[in-house]
């Protein structure tokens, strides 16, 4: 059967199929161009990280008789050493609490003069100082300190040398009140890989 044009119902047929074919395979290139596949790959390490700390209380004594030789601006600088005894580098080390047992107004007036961490490497992190150490309580247990310079390298290596947390305080004896009293600080740490 022919149409005025000569066109037969087959070739009609044939290339209404060559036009849905052309049009599927240029779907399927269209779609092969705007996907993407990969693959994700993980490791993992069996081991530890043994955080040592030494001592875990530093304390720091008001003077008996504030006439005495210990005057206000005289600083108390104590050191707490950090290693790792595990089986694992330390990359990420943080100063995750401080708890202060003693007298209020020793807390009070106890401020915060020195305070740093130096690596086994040398690499030394200004943390801050100005503030009182209850100050600094409330701080750190709301948000830890991080020790590490956040680059995400070995902080501590196992078994390696410790790192060294400095701490020095002085006591305004404008607000002392107590008289030879003690203020402990205990100091909590994180590390993770």
């Amino acid at each position: 059967m022919d149409n005025d044009n000569g066109i037969s119902r087959r070739k009609l047929l044939g290339s209404i199929a060559l036009a849905g074919t052309a049009s599927a395979t240029a779907g399927a290139g269209t779609y092969a161009y705007i996907t993407d596949s990969g693959e994700a790959s993980f490791s993992f390490q069996a081991g530890s990280i043994v955080l040592k700390i030494h001592p875990k209380t530093v304390a720091f004594t008001s003077a008996d008789d504030t006439a005495g030789d210990q005057d206000d601006g005289s600083e108390m600088t104590e050191t707490i050493e950090l290693s790792n005894r595990g089986t694992l580098d330390a990359n990420e080390l943080e100063l995750s609490s401080l708890e202060l047992s003693g007298p209020q107004d020793l807390r009070d007036a106890a401020t915060v003069t020195t305070f740093e961490f130096v690596a086994p490497d040398g690499t030394t992190t200004e943390l801050p100082t100005g503030q009182s150490l209850a100050e600094l309580r409330a701080s750190v247990n709301q948000s830890p300190l991080a020790l590490d310079g956040g680059n995400a390298e070995p902080v501590l290596e196992p078994m390696g040398d410790p790192g060294v947390l400095s701490i020095g305080i002085t006591y305004d004896y404008e607000v002392v009140t107590t008289n030879g009293g003690t203020l402990a600080a205990e100091f909590g740490f994180t590390a993770g890989q």
